[in-house]
């Protein structure tokens, strides 16, 4: 199996160069590691780069003789996160306490920057004006949420009946979900794609596909994670048991 799926990826390679993108590795399985590994043991030979993005606790043994390079993405400036939070807001403007503020609270981290500033956003803590960020009360009252989990589901308690429904629904199915299949485990599917089309406008999920079926993900997969653990055991069994009676049912 190790030699055909490295042969899969490789064989292209004689023909012209190949780019294979593997993402979030931290979360691979032992055996997809496995092909990795025999993989870039052939890379030498190939026309091939192989790029991979995970977290530091996903680092693992590479092998010897394998040519690689580790580019380490450190965290964001203050600088540039007045820059990332600008981008969000579509602003030219942003409260420079404030943005110190956020900067020192994220660590630079661009993902929690890009939630805190929708929170801001939607809790009306700012308010847009002429392309400018107004801070709407004092600075003194405005608590920051520690963690980005604590943002996401502030942002998710926020949302309508049937959008939640679908966000917990999904964040069952997986990263990636079908709206058939939420069509078939939603207790009103009428409200479906109004529900759909609120979570893309906030940023929550993207489509991905439109036929042979529309499909859907989280945006990050961080989004999934808090939406799946905000649900309790016993939530979890009945959805758990919906959702796969709708794959069984479809597919």
């Amino acid at each position: 199996m190790l030699e055909a799926l490295s042969a899969i990826f490789t064989l292209p390679a004689n023909e012209q160069p190949v780019v294979m993108l593997l993402e979030d590795w931290h979360w691979a399985d032992e055996a997809s590691r496995e092909v990795l590994l025999q993989l870039t043991s052939m890379l030498p030979l190939c026309a091939m780069l192989v790029v991979v993005t995970y977290r530091p606790e996903g680092e693992f043994d590479w092998g010897r003789g394998s040519e690689r390079q580790h580019l380490t993405l450190e965290p964001l400036s203050e600088e540039f996160s007045v820059e990332v939070i600008k981008s969000v807001l579509g602003v030219r403007s942003f409260p420079a306490d404030l943005a110190e503020m956020i900067h020192q609270r994220t660590g630079g981290n661009p993902f929690f920057l890009e939630e805190l500033c929708h929170t801001l956003e939607e809790e009306g803590i700012i308010r847009i004006d002429d392309e400018q960020a107004v801070l709407t009360g004092s600075l003194d009252k405005i608590h920051l949420p520690d963690t980005v989990q604590a943002v996401i589901l502030t942002r998710l308690d926020r949302l309508d009946r049937e959008a939640r429904e679908v966000v917990r629904l999904a964040s069952v199915v997986g990263r990636e979900f079908g709206r058939r299949i939420l069509e078939e485990t939603m207790a009103d599917a009428g409200q479906l794609l109004t529900a759909l089309e609120q979570l893309k406008e906030l940023g929550i999920v993207q489509q991905l596909a439109v036929v042979p079926e529309a499909m859907y993900r989280f945006k990050h997969a961080v989004t999934r994670e808090v939406a799946y653990g905000s649900l309790l055991p016993h939530q979890l069994r009945g959805l758990h048991s919906r959702v796969g009676e709708a794959i069984e049912g479809l597919y």
